[in-house]
């Protein structure tokens, strides 16, 4: 065997090694981020959802991370998340009857008319 048949021989070897080594990298990264929520299914929307993978991987927090494009929150985070959401969003309050009966007494008074 000559230098030239070895270094083909060579790059076969290693080109079989690299499509090897690129594939159980894959099939890690897919059992890793199994169970997780990225952002293009995530009922946060994807601004937020983003956001906030973003501060927990910075905090590093386990169970988020950013894989290329994807952001990715494993279910207990989102649904801490969530929570989180939901209990700083307050619902608005209702206008009370009285205050209305209130204001519809001081607009008939203030044409000359009373309720009945």
């Amino acid at each position: 065997m000559n230098g030239a048949q070895s270094a083909v021989l060579l790059d076969q070897l290693i080109d079989a090694l690299a499509d090897r080594i690129v594939e159980k990298q894959r099939e890690r990264d897919r059992l890793d981020h199994a169970g997780k929520v990225d952002q293009g299914t995530s009922p946060l929307g994807p601004r937020r959802h983003c956001a906030v993978v973003r501060k927990l991987v910075a905090l590093g927090t386990p169970g988020a991370a950013i894989v290329g494009r994807r952001h990715l929150l494993s279910r207990e985070l989102l649904e801490r998340e969530l929570s989180a959401v939901s209990k700083k969003r307050k619902p608005a309050p209702s206008p009370r009857v009285d205050d209305e009966d209130a204001e519809i007494d001081r607009m008939l008074a203030s044409v000359g008319l009373e309720r009945c």
